[in-house]
């Protein structure tokens, strides 16, 4: 049981829920993977690399040690966006907009529907492609939240506005 289930009210059910956007928050990990794979075999490039060191002690380490820094670069980068990942949610219910992230660090935005004035969405190309984007959500009191590499985030607006709708009548 998430964080949203422990704090529903009574009476209030989850209308829609998401989380981050799978493939946009591990790409830098998958990058730094890549690149510690080029350097580890055998290509121009890396052959080049040893050649001009040839006759030094670092002749061969190089390589190994490039790829060595890419993949605990790609590792600790991957388990921090797997935390994030595990900890983001976001949901719309009947009476509310709930937005939490983090972990060690928590950000948890709780919105009465009421209380919304307007929610936007902001995606560049690439979020279109893949459907993930900017939830921005803001309040009558002037009060805005920002929530980044939401996947589904149209899905989201959608249910809030049919949400509201239902409140609004």
């Amino acid at each position: 049981m998430g964080y949203i289930e422990k704090n529903l009210l009574p009476d209030e059910t989850i209308a829609f829920r998401t989380k981050k956007q799978v493939v946009i928050i591990f790409m830098p990990a998958i990058t730094f993977l890549l690149i510690a794979i080029f350097f580890s075999i055998s290509n121009p490039i890396t052959d080049g690399i040893n050649r001009a060191l040839r006759g030094t002690m670092m002749e061969n380490n190089v390589n190994h040690l490039a790829a060595i820094i890419f993949l605990l670069t790609a590792f600790f980068w991957g388990l921090k966006q797997w935390l994030l990942y595990l900890t983001s949610d976001f949901a719309v219910t009947n009476k509310r907009v709930i937005m939490k992230e983090g972990f060690f660090k928590r950000y948890i935005c709780d919105t009465r529907l009421a209380s919304i004035s307007h929610v936007s969405i902001e995606q560049p190309l690439v979020g279109q492609l893949l459907n993930y984007g900017t939830i921005i959500i803001k309040g009558f009191g002037g009060s805005t939240d920002y929530f980044v590499q939401v996947a589904h985030p149209n899905l989201f607006q959608k249910c809030v506005h049919e949400q509201l709708d239902k409140i609004g009548r």
